[in-house]
């Protein structure tokens, strides 16, 4: 759907990075398919990096709303085999990626104040005055502390971030519960101590090292504010929340604060390590595997036939499988119970080089026995045979109550096992409504819901108010609860409500099959949205707990149209209907045999139906009044502003408002194209615009009328006056009459500045009259360029009032700039300052460097007297005696002389200069 603005990989690109790690693109490549467009590359670049498959979905996920909002350019997104570079920013490693997203590109989801989680069965490490602080251990813990926010780290489903960050970062995050925040933002804030910094996240969800407004509070006697960190943390130290406070870590005994990174132990190592191996995999994993380990044993095994274990011979341990290989597992060696050597399950003996090849090790260790809880904490989906053994086994519910609260959507066979179980089901059906209020599902539970259950339906309408991913709603629930079923139809959807006001709800959204079944006169201005007809069902439809948005008029003069043409014939032509009556007319008639019937009729036998169909024929139009037939009628201009609003209100109150999120790289004439993928928003001025590129068409001659203009100055400002009447500036009775509305220089358009200074008229003259030569030389500035030597002069001989303005000094120094003038401009300009400021050349004629000829003019309008042109000396050298066959030569550079010396006095190099002219005029 994206352009090729974006440079994206081809295939032999994505194998070649792949295989450079030593990846097989064949084992990646239904993943990388799941991407379009830049988010391919990106998926490709993240895998080179041993990113999980969540990790990926999660930057698309922020990255793709931005771009569909028209806050991302993925023109700006470029990716090549070292880094990523976003809007210049270069990124050469998927921490870092992740990090700059999530502070970048956040998403934030709706906050409603009743569903603020305040109550937790959760012990805090520290506490203050309204202020309870507690420290996240897995993701579980943050999926429910953080549950009512946005963050990734909260995320119900598979696609949490908090095992990427702990893995990635040592991230040991602390979840900050304030009664009393300092602004709504803050009511929940997320410390992340990484190994090497610190970081934070409030409401807002952008993280960085800053919260994203500034707080002010209290604090011994001083008022602080700021935004960072150390502030952040002084106002939890004023609400009495010791933040040096220390504790004992029971692994080493010793004293430590609480509020401090956690290093990942060697057993977080192994045991992220081991998920990663087992990841592709652990489909096969069965139940003999589950009680190994509940046994405190873990074999990590290969065969000859798939591939083999490496031992790196520093503790690290590297699977080799198929072409595949896995990143190194760190295992401790007091944890190593046995080695076994490549091919001894088939009977093979060891060889001696290569005895580094391994087909299994066994691991030993007490912690084995929590890897199934915390396989399960790091998202897996566990196999039938799994789910049913630990449902039928004593024990096993307490694994299964932490599986059903990871928030990911299981296989339907679990999901019908677990209807059998009322506790484990309701567990389920609370983290799956969740997930879907987040976005994180399609709302997949619903099918095992009953809409004519009460208990059911209010939880379903309390996620369904919140969610965004509506698509996927059951028939079932539509029509039994129309309060979702009327929110997500479609016009043409055929719902079977069975309930008297969802029925006209359905008509007023527009669902015509709905309103054909009963197309009564009471049904047809409900659907045409008669104000009278609309009003009431307004208050009891939000009674009732339907989304108000369902009795939101159509925003297109297209859709009215659509509508009654469905009417019955018998209500088409009754007077309440006659403005849709002619939008109707105009958007289904022709539209040349329109223009032919008005081309050449008298104005007066225009009639005001003739003017409605003109208005009605510009609004739905894409052409607007321009080529309307009647568009240079003075009568129909004057109808036309006193008619137009009602085309914008009552029925029509939201044409034009309604504005499509489309982003510029989409191609909506491509067949793939679903204009639903887009969200919608009202935007009021966009209504203005409509209806003002519609007025603004009105001929400029006929501004010329009083009444006419009094009109448009009742919908527009003096300075858009100015800017329509200047559309072409030469014509005089336009000038002058938009220099009466002229207030100040900022209400002429920019488009006539360099007419403005080259001819006389009425709008310069008022533009200096009331802004001076000095705001109206930085106009020129901005628009043109300053003004020059032929400007000043011209302005003296057009405007004597602005004479005291432009000194001498300002046409001193502009006078030596004349060199870059042709000869015509030189001359007029003289002339000018002749004519305007005679004294100019009096009062500084040496200064001036003026040619005899000009010289010589001036004397002769006795400007100046014969005593004030003097010839300067100048010392010439007696030239060497040159025989005289060399006379052409000599006159060569004579003339060459003369060219150097007439260039010496354009550009005033020397004074002298006119004197050496002279001189070698004489000479040739």
């Amino acid at each position: 759907m994206f352009n090729n603005r974006i440079v994206i990989a081809q295939k032999k690109l994505f194998i070649d990075m792949l295989s450079a790690v030593g990846k097989n693109y064949d084992d990646y490549q239904e993943i990388i398919n799941k991407y379009n467009s830049v988010f391919k590359p990106i998926a490709v670049w993240m895998l080179v990096r041993d990113a999980e498959e969540f990790e990926i979905d999660d930057i698309v996920s922020h990255l793709a709303q931005y771009i569909n909002r028209k806050k991302l350019n993925p023109g700006n997104i470029k990716v090549s085999k070292s880094n990523i570079v976003i809007n210049d920013q270069s990124i050469p490693n998927k921490t870092e990626l992740i990090n700059f997203v999530h502070a970048n590109f956040p998403i934030a989801k709706k906050q409603e104040d009743n569903v603020q989680q305040s109550e937790t069965d959760r012990t805090p490490v520290l506490t203050g005055d309204g202020i309870r602080v507690f420290k996240v251990e897995k993701a579980q813990d943050s999926k429910q502390l953080a549950s009512d926010t946005s963050w990734c780290i909260a995320y119900a489903g598979s696609n949490n971030m908090w095992q990427s960050y702990r893995s990635n970062q040592a991230a040991t995050f602390y979840i900050v519960w304030d009664e009393n925040p300092p602004s709504p933002n803050q009511r929940k804030v997320a410390l992340q101590y990484n190994n090497n910094n610190v970081q934070i996240t409030d409401i807002p969800n952008r993280t960085g090292s800053n919260l994203s407004d500034e707080i002010s509070f209290q604090y011994e006697g001083q008022t602080i504010t700021g935004r960072d960190i150390p502030t952040y943390l002084t106002y939890l130290k004023s609400k009495g929340v010791n933040i040096d406070a220390s504790t004992t870590n029971p692994e080493t005994g010793e004293e430590e604060k609480v509020l401090k990174n956690k290093p990942i132990t060697p057993e977080e190592k192994l045991e992220t390590g081991l998920y990663r191996n087992l990841s592709s995999n652990l489909d096969k994993i069965s139940v003999d595997h589950i009680k190994s380990w509940s046994t405190g044993k873990f074999v990590l095994r290969s065969t000859l036939k798939f591939g083999f274990i490496k031992d790196n011979g520093d503790n690290t341990y590297t699977t080799h499988t198929s072409g595949f290989i896995g990143r190194p597992i760190e295992i401790p060696e007091e944890m190593i119970a046995e080695k076994s050597h490549l091919g001894k399950s088939e009977g093979m003996l060891p060889s001696e080089g290569a005895s580094h090849l391994l087909e299994s090790i066994t691991i030993q260790s007490e912690s084995v026995k929590t890897y199934l809880s915390k396989f399960i904490g790091m998202g897996w989906i566990l196999p039938n045979d799994i789910f049913e053994y630990l449902f039928d086994i004593p024990g096993g519910k307490d694994y299964l109550v932490q599986y059903v609260n990871t928030g990911l959507e299981l296989p339907k066979d679990q999901r019908d096992k677990l209807q059998t179980d009322k506790q484990l089901f309701n567990s389920y059906v609370k983290q799956q409504l969740t997930a879907w209020e987040m976005g994180h599902n399609d709302g997949e539970i619903l099918k095992y819901l009953d809409p004519n259950n009460l208990s059911d339906k209010e939880k379903v309408l309390k996620s369904f108010v919140k969610t965004k991913n509506i698509r996927n709603i059951p028939q079932n629930w539509k029509e039994n609860v129309p309060q979702i079923g009327l929110s997500v139809a479609n016009v043409g959807d055929d719902l079977n409500f069975n309930d008297p006001l969802a029925e006209k709800l359905a008509i007023a959204k527009g669902m015509f099959k709905v309103y054909q079944r009963n197309p009564t006169l009471e049904n047809t201005r409900i659907y045409l949205h008669t104000p009278e007809a609309i009003e009431p069902l307004i208050a009891i439809a939000e009674t009732n707990g339907y989304n108000a948005k369902i009795l939101n008029s159509p925003s297109s003069f297209n859709s009215f149209a659509g509508r009654f043409s469905l009417i019955p014939d018998e209500f088409k032509n009754l007077p309440e209907f006659y403005p849709i009556t002619k939008i109707a007319e105009a958007t289904y008639g022709k539209k040349y045999d329109f223009i032919e019937k008005y081309r050449n009729i008298d104005e007066s036998e225009l009639t005001p139906d003739d003017f409605e169909k003109g208005i009605a024929f510009s609004l739905t139009n894409n052409a607007g009044p321009k080529y309307n037939p009647m568009g240079i009628s003075e009568k129909f201009w004057n109808y036309y502003y006193d008619n137009y609003e009602k085309y914008f209100s009552g029925r029509f109150n939201r044409i034009g408002i309604e504005v499509r999120e489309v982003p510029d790289d989409v191609d909506i004439d491509d067949e793939d194209y679903d204009e639903e993928d887009y969200p919608t928003y009202d935007e009021p001025t966009a209504q203005k615009r409509f209806i003002d590129d519609q007025l603004k068409e009105i001929p400029r001659s006929l501004l010329l009328d009083p009444d006419i203009r009094e009109k448009y100055l009742k919908r527009f400002s003096q300075k858009d006056l100015v800017n329509k009447l200047l559309e072409s500036p030469r014509l005089e009775k336009y000038n002058n009459l938009a220099t009466e509305y002229i207030n100040s220089i900022q209400d002429v358009p920019t488009s006539i500045a360099f007419y403005l200074a080259i001819e006389q008229n009425s709008i310069t003259e008022k533009l200096l009259r009331i802004s001076g030569i000095e705001e109206f030389n930085n106009y020129m500035k901005r628009n043109r360029s300053q003004l020059d030597i032929r400007d000043y002069a011209r302005f003296l001989n057009f405007y004597p009032f602005i004479g005291d303005q432009i000194t001498d000094q300002i046409l001193l120094q502009e006078w030596m700039k004349l060199q870059y003038l042709n000869s015509t401009e030189k001359l007029d300009v003289f002339n000018d300052l002749v004519n305007a400021r005679p004294e100019f050349f009096r009062n500084h004629l040496q200064e001036l460097n003026l040619p005899s000829a000009r010289l010589e003019d001036l004397r002769k309008k006795n400007i100046i007297g014969t005593e004030q042109i003097t010839q300067p000396t100048l010392e010439v050298k007696e030239p060497k005696q040159i025989p005289e066959e060399d006379d052409e030569d000599v006159l060569a550079s004579v003339k060459s002389m003369l060219k150097i010396a007439q260039k010496l006095d354009f550009k005033k190099e020397y004074r002298l200069a006119d004197k050496l002219t002279y001189i070698l005029t004489k000479k040739i």
